[in-house]
């Protein structure tokens, strides 16, 4: 069973790879053949004209020598080096009128044709016709030096032969004068005439065997010795064999795939960035609270989107959100739980996933206080469409300890309320490292069953760990495809000198594992939508762009004031004065 479920796991991760990859394999696969198939129509035609010889040896008078065939079989190798000889090619170049012999070396194969005695010979060249000629003009120069060469060796060898023939033919007229002379002095059966008889007789045999060697070497020469024959002259092809463009465009297409493969198989492998709870989990040992799809890029100016959208399947993350953390934080009902939200980087979703998840908290009936912190580059007050200021700023500015009036505001949402950024300090550290910091908060647990503080993102900056110190919890909100495994961990060892709980991650514009059977006929944003939710180069362009885009400005909508509501889209109303328009993407 549990092989299965690896299995099934293994088959999953490498669907939502070809997914995230696919436009690169379609992209290499059209680009490489289409490049292919332009390149091969605009090439110049190749033809190939064929030749076949046959390589054998001279027959003897009394048939054919088995040891002939078997030299003629080793001779097919040597004869198919020889024919791409700069010799061979040579005399052709200078027969055909061609002025670069090397060239035509690289338009000729000869291939031996296995348990054979044949040689195929093959040139291409741009024109049928010489392509034909080549070859034929090959086969015949090779043929003729070929018969000048077995000429010339046999002409030697007859020469050595009748060299040895007369010298013999002197030797046993010399023996027979010996014997003629031992005859008349000696008797007949003496031994001298007896050896030399024995010596004229050995010369008579030698010769004999010369003498046969001698018509042996006559009768090859005149029949010409080891040979070789065309069998089949080349003749003009009538269709060329390359350049074959269907077939080349679906080669190169194959060749795309599979380096687009490889280049996406290799980012994955190199890519250091969060992209499921897994990696979490390796990273840091932290539990992934909630996987939030993405919507931002689809809505325009994030307000949230419990209150713009309370049916949106992208908002059952929050809900999931909301669950955990009333598991893992429970609300007393006495001392009010304040649980610090903050990213290892900025423009991670921070900020709206503590909007939405305090949304979330209060729709469950809870009283909800959400507190900017963030006095670097405050935008909660903007989510909500509330003025910035009074706030925490001109509270801790002030060196106030208690809430003044004015400073925390209502929305139209019951149990959710806001304490705004405020004037922004000078020195933001100093002032959220004043005692009056940890008052206000203590006083912010009376008034809320749950205060959600916003902070700026941890690496680089000290603000986040001075917060957690009068926080009960820490949650970390990371970008899917986007936030470094060594960003997470060093955002994490930073928090931990404060001593306070890390509940776990919340992983922002990743793909939430849920099915889209309960919500018909849509798709989950962070598939079909969201430009950052892939890696590599097009998740570097979506990071450029969010942080060029800066505040969005919606424009009102000149109905709106007389319906007395928001519009479509816009920010929540609140119980206060109007203020700035709500333009913040999350932090």
């Amino acid at each position: 069973m549990e092989e299965q479920q690896t299995i099934a796991l293994a088959v999953r991760q490498l669907l939502a790879l070809l997914r995230r990859w696919a436009w690169l394999v379609v992209l290499c696969a059209a680009l490489g053949a289409g490049l292919a198939y332009g390149v091969s129509r605009r090439s110049a035609p190749v033809y190939e004209a064929t030749a076949v010889l046959l390589v054998h040896e001279g027959q003897k008078p009394t048939g054919p020598d088995y040891d002939a065939v078997l030299v003629s079989e080793r001779l097919v190798t040597t004869y198919a080096e020889l024919l791409r000889g700069g010799p061979v090619l040579t005399e052709v170049a200078a027969r055909l009128g061609l002025k670069d012999a090397g060239a035509l070396g690289r338009m000729v194969d000869v291939q031996p044709v296995r348990d054979t005695q044949l040689l195929r010979l093959r040139v291409r060249h741009s024109s049928a016709e010489m392509a034909a000629r080549l070859a034929n003009t090959v086969c015949q120069v090779f043929i003729e030096q070929n018969a000048r060469r077995q000429a010339a060796r046999l002409t030697s060898a007859m020469e050595a032969v009748a060299s040895q023939m007369n010298s013999l033919q002197k030797a046993m007229s010399d023996t027979e004068a010996q014997i003629e002379k031992v005859r008349g002095t000696q008797p007949t059966d003496s031994a001298e005439l007896a050896r030399l008889e024995a010596v004229l007789s050995q010369h008579r045999t030698n010769y004999s065997s010369l003498l046969q060697s001698y018509e042996e070497l006559s009768m090859a020469r005149a029949s010409g010795g080891e040979t070789i024959s065309v069998i089949e002259p080349a003749t003009q092809p009538g269709t060329p064999v390359a350049p074959r463009p269907v077939l080349n465009a679906v080669a190169a297409g194959l060749l795309g795939v599979v380096l687009a493969a490889g280049a996406a198989l290799l980012s994955e492998h190199l890519n250091d960035t969060i992209s499921s709870a897994r990696d979490v989990a390796r990273a840091v040992r932290l539990p992934t609270l909630a996987t939030i799809g993405s919507w931002g890029a689809r809505d325009g100016p994030e307000g949230p989107l419990m209150a713009l959208r309370p049916g949106a399947q992208e908002g059952e993350g929050y809900r999931l959100l909301r669950a955990a953390v009333s598991a893992v934080l429970p609300a007393t009902g006495r001392v009010g739980r304040v649980l610090l939200i903050t990213s290892p980087m900025p423009c991670e979703g921070k900020t709206t996933t503590l909007a939405n998840l305090g949304l979330a908290l209060a729709q469950s009936g809870k009283r909800v206080v959400l507190v900017d912190a963030n006095l670097r580059n405050p935008g909660l007050h903007r989510v909500f469409g509330l003025p910035q200021e009074p706030g925490l700023g001109t509270l801790l500015g002030a060196g106030e300890h208690e809430l003044r009036s004015g400073a925390l505001r209502e929305t139209m949402v019951p149990g959710l309320k806001v304490l705004a950024a405020g004037q922004l300090p000078q020195s933001v550290a100093e002032v959220l490292d004043r005692p009056e910091m940890g008052a206000l908060l203590r006083g912010l647990r009376s008034e809320a069953d749950y205060v959600l503080v916003d902070s700026p993102a941890v690496l680089g900056l000290s603000d986040a760990a001075i917060l957690a110190e009068s926080a009960d919890a820490v949650l970390l909100v990371v970008e899917a495809r986007m936030t470094r495994l060594e960003a997470l961990a060093h955002a994490v060892a930073s928090l931990q000198p404060a001593g306070k709980r890390l509940l776990g991650v919340v992983l922002n514009r990743g793909t939430p594992p849920c099915s889209d059977a309960y919500y018909p006929g849509r798709r989950p944003a962070s598939v079909s939508g969201d430009v950052g939710a892939t890696k590599g180069v097009r998740g570097l362009v979506a990071r450029w762009r969010r942080r060029r885009e800066g505040p969005l400005q919606r424009p009102k909508d000149p109905n709106s004031g007389a319906a007395g509501g928001p519009a479509p889209g816009g920010p929540l109303p609140s119980r206060a004065a109007e203020g700035e328009q709500p333009s913040h993407r999350g932090q």
